[in-house]
C-alpha cells in the first residue's frame, strides 16, 4: 500500500532582537460612552463611606430593591424564573 508522507516546509523570517528601548506612543483619547460614563460617575459622586461591624438591614434591603428596580426596567434583560 502506498503510504502518503507529506513534508511541511515553512520558511520563517529570522527576528533580529535590537538593544534600543520600546518607545509606546502616548496615549490616544477615545471617545468611548463607557469609558465616559465611568470617569463621570466616579468623578460626580463623594462616596465617603464608613465601615461599621454591624450593617443597617433596612438600608441593604432598600439598596437591593433599588438595584432589582434598575434591572427589571431594563428592556435587554431576561429573567429565567417565573418571579420577575
Amino acid at each position: 500500500m502506498l503510504e502518503i508522507k507529506p513534508k511541511i516546509n515553512i520558511k520563517l523570517p529570522e527576528i533580529h532582537f535590537q538593544s534600543a528601548p520600546l518607545v509606546f506612543s502616548p496615549v490616544q483619547d477615545e471617545d468611548d460612552e463607557l469609558i465616559n460614563a465611568i470617569v463621570d460617575d466616579v468623578t460626580e459622586k463623594d462616596d465617603d463611606w464608613q465601615l461599621t461591624e454591624h450593617p443597617d438591614p433596612n438600608e441593604l434591603e432598600e439598596y437591593w430593591k433599588s438595584v432589582e428596580s434598575d434591572i427589571r426596567s431594563d428592556p435587554e434583560w431576561v429573567w429565567l424564573n417565573d418571579r420577575a
